[in-house]
């Protein structure tokens, strides 16, 4: 019964890893997209794709700014950006 289990859970990380890999081509992530952020999960996957279509439309500096932070979020390194954003906030009071 668990080796039935485990076929079938197999079968699916397999199904959701190609469907990953298409979804990557699709978009064009770069090599380097893929060394900085976490992809892992399809979540940050989707969240990274809807990212990139937004950077290409014309956005207000809110927004824009907005979508960095979000992205900066799927970093591997996330925590380097929010203290570079503390940073600045500190200079200014």
């Amino acid at each position: 019964m668990a080796n039935l289990y485990q076929r079938k859970k197999s079968k699916q990380f397999a199904s959701l890893h190609k469907l990953k890999i298409n979804q990557m081509k699709k978009t064009n992530v770069t090599k380097k997209e893929k060394q900085k952020y976490a992809l892992k999960l399809k979540i940050d996957l989707d969240t990274f794709i809807r990212i990139k279509k937004l950077e290409n439309k014309k956005l207000n500096k809110e927004d824009k700014k907005l979508l960095k932070f979000i992205k900066s979020q799927l970093e591997y390194n996330w925590r380097k950006p929010l203290i570079k954003e503390l940073d600045k906030i500190e200079k200014k009071y």
